[in-house]
């Protein structure tokens, strides 16, 4: 003989699922910039390259495939800065409504 779930407990898996969305919606980061620092003539990865935006404590360093995450960007207009010993200092400036923002620099 096949067993069915009871209707309620059906019921209340539903609504439990249902109010656990918004707190995955809203752990979302919203302003957000990815991107990878590569050197212009090989393509190879800057490890521990400086990542931040000017007039703001946000920063961060390239891991060891160049690769970079800064989160929680405020609103507004800004600069964001890489620079990295041995190369040229490179400023970019956007703006958070253009956001989330993925760059590949060389």
């Amino acid at each position: 003989m096949k067993q069915t779930a009871d209707p309620h407990y059906q019921l209340v898996i539903l609504w439990l699922m249902m109010m656990s969305l918004p707190f995955f919606v809203s752990g979302q980061p919203k302003n957000f910039i990815t991107g990878i620092v590569l050197t212009g003539e090989k393509e190879a990865p800057v490890p521990n390259a400086s990542v931040f935006i000017t007039n703001s404590s946000r920063g961060t360093v390239t891991s060891a495939t160049g690769h970079f995450e800064l989160k929680d960007i405020p609103d507004g207009k800004y600069e964001l800065v890489i620079s990295s010993v041995g190369f040229a200092t490179q400023v970019f400036p956007f703006s958070s409504d253009k956001l989330p923002l993925k760059l590949r620099v060389y």
